[in-house]
Protein backbone atom coordinates (compact mmCIF):
# COMPACT_ATOMS: atom_id res chain seq x y z
CA UNK A 1 0.00 0.00 0.00
CA UNK A 2 2.99 2.48 0.93
CA UNK A 3 4.15 1.68 -3.03
CA UNK A 4 0.91 3.25 -4.26
CA UNK A 5 0.52 5.75 -2.19
CA UNK A 6 3.64 6.77 -2.76
CA UNK A 7 3.54 6.30 -6.61
CA UNK A 8 0.42 8.57 -6.26
CA UNK A 9 2.16 11.46 -4.54
CA UNK A 10 4.51 11.47 -7.02
CA UNK A 11 2.51 11.37 -9.47
CA UNK A 12 0.59 14.64 -8.25
CA UNK A 13 3.56 16.43 -7.77
CA UNK A 14 4.44 15.79 -11.62
CA UNK A 15 0.92 16.66 -12.12
CA UNK A 16 1.37 20.41 -10.66
CA UNK A 17 4.78 20.55 -11.58
CA UNK A 18 3.61 20.18 -14.96
CA UNK A 19 1.00 22.26 -14.94
CA UNK A 20 2.97 25.19 -14.03
CA UNK A 21 5.23 25.00 -16.52
CA UNK A 22 2.50 24.87 -19.19
CA UNK A 23 0.88 27.60 -17.42
CA UNK A 24 4.51 29.49 -18.09
CA UNK A 25 4.57 29.14 -21.46
CA UNK A 26 0.73 29.96 -22.39
CA UNK A 27 1.67 33.36 -20.40
CA UNK A 28 4.85 33.90 -22.76
CA UNK A 29 2.75 32.81 -26.28
CA UNK A 30 0.04 35.30 -25.05
CA UNK A 31 2.84 37.92 -24.14
CA UNK A 32 4.61 37.28 -27.66
CA UNK A 33 1.57 37.02 -29.47
CA UNK A 34 0.62 40.29 -28.39
CA UNK A 35 4.45 41.62 -29.03
CA UNK A 36 3.36 40.10 -32.72
CA UNK A 37 -0.01 42.18 -33.19
CA UNK A 38 1.96 45.36 -32.03
CA UNK A 39 4.59 44.82 -34.93
CA UNK A 40 2.01 43.57 -37.90
CA UNK A 41 0.48 47.15 -36.69
CA UNK A 42 3.14 48.93 -37.22
CA UNK A 43 4.45 47.25 -40.48
CA UNK A 44 0.66 47.72 -41.55
CA UNK A 45 0.99 51.93 -40.44
CA UNK A 46 4.26 51.84 -42.21
CA UNK A 47 6.62 52.90 -39.60
CA UNK A 48 9.95 50.98 -38.12
CA UNK A 49 9.76 49.56 -34.96
CA UNK A 50 11.87 47.69 -32.34
CA UNK A 51 10.55 45.37 -30.28
CA UNK A 52 12.17 44.76 -27.06
CA UNK A 53 10.85 41.20 -25.13
CA UNK A 54 10.58 40.82 -21.72
CA UNK A 55 11.15 37.24 -21.63
CA UNK A 56 14.71 37.02 -23.11
CA UNK A 57 15.58 41.38 -23.51
CA UNK A 58 16.91 40.75 -26.86
CA UNK A 59 16.29 43.42 -29.56
CA UNK A 60 14.58 42.61 -33.05
CA UNK A 61 15.34 44.95 -35.32
CA UNK A 62 12.75 45.83 -38.94
CA UNK A 63 13.82 47.28 -41.89
CA UNK A 64 11.85 47.73 -44.52
CA UNK A 65 12.13 46.53 -47.65
CA UNK A 66 11.69 49.04 -50.50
Amino acid sequence: MVDKEQQISESNQMYGQLNQQLEVMLDTIARETDDIKKLETQLNDGTLGLLITEANCSVVKLHAVV
